[in-house]
């Protein structure tokens, strides 16, 4: 383990990357298409979570800014993607979007810690590493 101070940073970092991810990659998926902006984030996401968990004191923190980049930055992409659908009711349709979002989100946040109390943090990492690849065949449905 490492210091408080430590994990206090590493979380600010994550979190102000992911800022910076979310408003990018809207711009970003207005130019390369929204598929395409999902598809980049549904694959290079596990590839920096890979890199954060073999890393190590000075890589910690640069690994911690891409996988914050990337892993936030699906969020506005799904939810401009809803904006866009034929409905009717677009504000409706992204009402019931950001509230499925909350509760899947708590809902998987607390399975992954039961299973990090039972089989580790770093095993649930792995395992979360090789769970987040099953998005993939979903982003190509689109």
């Amino acid at each position: 383990g490492n210091s408080l101070w430590l994990a206090g940073i590493s979380l600010s970092v994550l979190e102000f990357a992911g800022a910076a991810g979310t408003f990018a990659s809207g711009v970003l998926s207005d130019f390369i298409g929204r598929k395409w902006m999902l598809l980049l984030t549904t694959l290079l996401s596990p590839v920096f979570f890979a890199f954060f968990l073999m890393s190590h004191g000075v890589f910690i923190l640069p690994s911690l800014i891409l996988l914050g980049f990337f892993i936030f930055s699906a969020s506005p992409v799904i939810m401009a993607l809803v904006q866009d659908s034929e409905n009717e009711y677009p504000a409706s349709a992204n009402g019931i979007y950001m509230m499925l979002n909350f509760v899947i989100n708590s809902v998987i946040i607390l399975l992954i810690g039961i299973a990090g109390d039972r089989i580790g943090l770093e095993n649930t990492y792995k395992l979360c590493l090789v769970v987040s690849l099953s998005g993939i065949p979903f982003v190509l449905l689109l």
